[in-house]
């Protein structure tokens, strides 16, 4: 990993499933963390090896500016407009089209979608 980077595993009970995490500290100092999943679906000799893959994903997403927190869908919206056009007003029709689709019955972030 490089610096700023690191991968950990938490284990918080005696079970043997545990959550692999990759924490994140940007050049400005800010830090952000994103539990990347336990990985059972994989042998216990692979599951490093894929947890690293994610995490260096996340980490080149991390170093591109990306987002630090998940968002849903609607959020992702709002914040999209309000880049589009930072006086945004009601009027623009961004708000019109967005307010027109259909929203999730239940909150969901994309992140948890696969």
């Amino acid at each position: 990993m490089a610096a700023g980077c690191q991968l950990g595993f938490r284990k918080m009970t005696a079970t043997p499933a545990g959550t692999w995490v990759a924490k994140y500290r940007a050049d400005d100092g800010k830090r952000a963390t994103k539990s990347l999943g336990e990985f059972e679906d994989l042998p216990k000799s692979q599951r490093y090896d894929a947890a690293a893959k994610a995490a260096r994903a996340w980490f080149e997403h991390m170093g591109k500016d990306g987002a630090r927190t998940d968002a849903t869908v609607q959020q992702a919206c709002e914040r999209y407009v309000a880049f589009l056009r930072p006086d945004f007003a009601p009027c623009c029709g961004q708000h019109s089209r967005l307010s027109a689709w259909p929203r999730p019955v239940h909150p969901t972030t994309p992140a948890r979608w696969t």
